[in-house]
């Protein structure tokens, strides 16, 4: 996303004013430099009720109030007004002496899909708006649309299943590894994932959900997977397989699809790296668990 805040020393605008006595407030209708103040906004939608804030800004105050109205570009967008998302108002006013105002949209979590990709574009829509110094770009702005489910950390406890690209390294009778998670008890937002690639090694996982669109995961320090006479059939160094993650790739998790990506590397000290490897963790029921045991997992 592209800031298009910028500083203007000097810039001359002629202010007219309607009196209408018919009207409760009056709308301006001279000319001004105003655009959105992001030129696109990905919003995450967790639920019916949550309003999120779409701003308008103008380069200069004026003496008066100035109401801009604002429209959705059909033709241009695949989210549907009234089904996927809703705006409380298509019209936003700068009050006078200020240079910043808002509208309101409103998400429909129900009737959108994870990983649906949907948005819609908006335009402020006065055609006596004066942009020659920034073109009409800036008077349009995307809205994404992304479900968002809400964080449980208890949503990353019990079973789950592990696929790995290591298994096709040094583990090839292994397709998949059936697991089991559980919260730890001493460190927030961590959960423990037990017999990670080998039985009696566990990775600890930290969680982090800040940034509700991109909530990262990180495993904190050096941690033990196995036995290099396990992995490789002899001993190297000190004898034990290490991880870390990537630092060049970013893991991360879903709480709405119920799984984590782990990038990590594999290394042994003092003997050099092993390889680079993905792993998915995809956290599922116990009914489903009960399924692959019987199959053999």
């Amino acid at each position: 996303m592209n800031r298009i805040f910028i500083a203007i020393t000097t810039l001359i605008a002629t202010l007219m004013v309607l009196c209408g006595c018919s009207e409760e407030r009056i709308v301006y209708s001279g000319t001004d430099a105003v655009m959105f103040a992001d030129t696109l906004y990905i919003l995450p939608i967790q639920d019916d009720t949550e309003t999120f804030e779409i701003q308008i800004s103008s380069l200069t105050p004026s003496s008066t109030d100035r109401t801009f109205a604002v429209e959705v570009l059909d033709s241009r967008s695949n989210a549907i007004e009234g089904v996927h998302y809703e705006i409380l108002s298509n019209s936003a006013t700068i009050k006078a002496g200020e240079v910043s105002t808002s509208i309101f949209v409103k998400g429909k979590a129900s009737n959108i899909k994870i990983n649906e990709g949907i948005g819609f574009y908006l335009r402020i829509a006065n055609r006596n708006i004066n942009n020659d110094l920034y073109g009409d770009a800036v008077l349009t702005t995307k809205v994404v649309l992304k479900r968002s489910c809400p964080y449980d950390l208890e949503a990353f406890s019990g079973y789950c299943v592990l696929t790995s690209s290591f298994f096709a390294d040094y583990m090839q009778s292994t397709n998949m590894r059936l697991l089991k998670s559980e919260i730890d008890p001493n460190k927030e937002n961590t959960v423990i994932i037990k017999n990670f690639y080998y039985d009696g090694f566990d990775i600890s996982v930290r969680l982090d959900n800040t940034n509700i669109l991109y909530p990262d995961l990180y495993v904190d320090g050096e941690q033990v997977l196995g036995h290099t006479g396990e992995a490789f059939g002899t001993i190297y160094g000190n004898g034990d397989l290490m991880m870390n993650l990537l630092p060049s790739t970013t893991s991360y998790f879903s709480s709405c699809e119920g799984f984590m990506a782990i990038y990590n590397l594999v290394y042994v000290n003092g003997v050099g790296t092993v390889g680079a490897y993905t792993n998915v963790v995809r956290w599922i029921t116990d009914e489903e668990a009960e399924v692959l045991k019987k199959q053999g997992y």
